[in-house]
């Protein structure tokens, strides 16, 4: 309950930033789920090519899971970060 006044308190008090870092992040995410149903393509498809192709797909859904991990570790970075130390965030005095 705590929770949920503050994100109001907050949403309220600066809802431009606020919704455009939550819009970012949403953005992010789905670009990341987009790279992992292209993944799982590849992969429903692997024992299909398979003899046809001498490589088959497993490569390249190994390679899109790993970018849709690194993805989605950015997004999460992203959304969470702290600026670094002696900048200043708008709206907020430093003392």
């Amino acid at each position: 309950m705590r929770a949920e006044v503050i994100l109001v308190a907050q949403v309220g008090a600066c809802p431009d930033s606020f919704l455009h870092r939550a819009s970012a992040t949403a953005r992010g995410l789905a670009a990341g789920a987009a790279v992992l149903v292209l993944s799982l393509v590849f992969r429903s498809l692997d024992h299909r090519v398979c003899a046809a192709l001498p490589l088959s797909t497993q490569f390249l859904w190994h390679l899109l899971n790993g970018l849709m991990r690194g993805w989605m570790i950015e997004v999460w970075r992203r959304h969470v970060a702290i600026p670094p130390a002696g900048r200043q965030i708008v709206g907020r005095r430093t003392s």
